[in-house]
C-alpha cells in the first residue's frame, strides 16, 4: 500500500486526506459537496480531482458518481490509478475505525 501511496497520490493529498482523517470522530459527513471543496480550495491542477475521490472514498463512499470518476479521470486516465486511490484512502478511514474498536 505504501508504494501505491507514494506513486499515485501526490504529497498534498496525502497531508490533507490523513489530517482529516485524524480529526474525524465517526460523525457524519454534511450533505452536499461543500465540506469537500473547502478542503481541496488551495490545490492545483489534478491534485484536485485527486483530492476530491480520495475524500469522498474516505469519508462518504456512497457519493463517488460519474462525475466525480469523470472529473478524476480527465486528469488520471485509467483504471490503475482510481482503484489505487480509492483504496488507500478507504483503508485510510478503516485503519481510524479500526483504533476505536480495540479501545473498547
Amino acid at each position: 500500500m505504501a508504494q501505491q501511496e507514494a506513486q499515485y497520490i501526490p504529497v498534498e493529498v496525502r497531508r490533507i486526506v490523513k489530517e482529516q482523517v485524524d480529526l474525524w470522530q465517526g460523525e457524519d459527513i454534511p450533505v452536499g459537496y461543500d465540506w469537500v471543496n473547502k478542503r481541496i480550495d488551495n490545490l492545483n491542477g489534478a491534485d484536485k480531482p485527486i483530492a476530491k475521490l480520495a475524500l469522498l472514498s474516505a469519508f462518504a463512499p456512497y457519493r463517488v458518481g460519474d462525475t466525480v470518476v469523470n472529473e478524476f479521470q480527465a486528469e488520471c486516465p485509467g483504471d490503475r490509478v482510481l482503484r489505487a486511490v480509492t483504496a488507500w484512502a478507504s483503508f485510510a478511514a478503516v485503519r481510524k475505525v479500526g483504533t476505536w474498536m480495540w479501545q473498547a
